[in-house]
């Protein structure tokens, strides 16, 4: 994103992503996906 947009985001929009893509099955990779949600999680925490 421009400028690091995406770092102005609040981490409920990158879940409540996650759980949208999880549940319309876009996911081409569950289990990488749930790595790299991990891993933002605790960069936040």
């Amino acid at each position: 994103m421009i400028d690091g947009a995406q770092a102005k985001r609040p981490l409920h929009y990158f879940v409540d992503c996650f759980r949208l893509a999880d549940r319309c099955g876009v996911l081409a990779d569950p289990d990488l996906a749930i790595d790299r949600m991990t891993r933002l999680i605790r960069t936040y925490m």
